[in-house]
């Protein structure tokens, strides 16, 4: 196994994205949520900058660290997409034995509830569109569905 620590095995990941033709913004995010990975796990332990110690529980933890500030399931599941795309690659050139993002399972994404227009908002939406015909029309499509 090569020997790297995680700060140049990001840099090096973030490079090999780039000579795939990722575009700036996937290199710019995928970049910002490995370093808030890093940061948490930073924070939890000392062996933080070798790439081999990193485990599930680092990953579920952080996962766990997300949900407590408020962030959506859409955000997670994007983020571990980051760190299994990051572990993948870590495994494939041998800087690691095993991906341990594999294991994790995504968060549900929230259901919302569907936006609905109330009777007097409704009424106002089409007096206001009362005076034109095409307007009033598009507003009846949508409306009766």
């Amino acid at each position: 196994m090569l020997s790297s620590t995680t700060t140049q095995s990001v840099e090096l990941f973030l490079t090999a994205l780039g000579g795939q033709n990722y575009s700036p913004k996937t290199l710019r995010a995928y970049g910002d949520d490995l370093k808030q990975f890093i940061e948490r796990v930073r924070q939890n332990r000392v062996d933080w900058d070798n790439p081999k110690r990193f485990s599930r529980v680092d990953i579920e933890d952080f996962m766990s660290y997300l949900a407590g500030h408020n962030m959506t399931g859409v955000t997670r599941v994007r983020k571990l997409a980051a760190l299994r795309k990051f572990f993948a690659f870590l495994e494939v050139n041998k800087i690691i034995s095993a991906n341990p993002a594999n294991t994790v399972k995504g968060a549900r994404r929230e259901e919302k509830e569907p936006g609905i227009l109330y009777k007097d908002q409704y009424k106002a939406l089409l007096y206001e569109a009362s005076d034109n015909v095409r307007d009033y029309a598009i507003i009846m499509t949508f409306m009766m569905g």
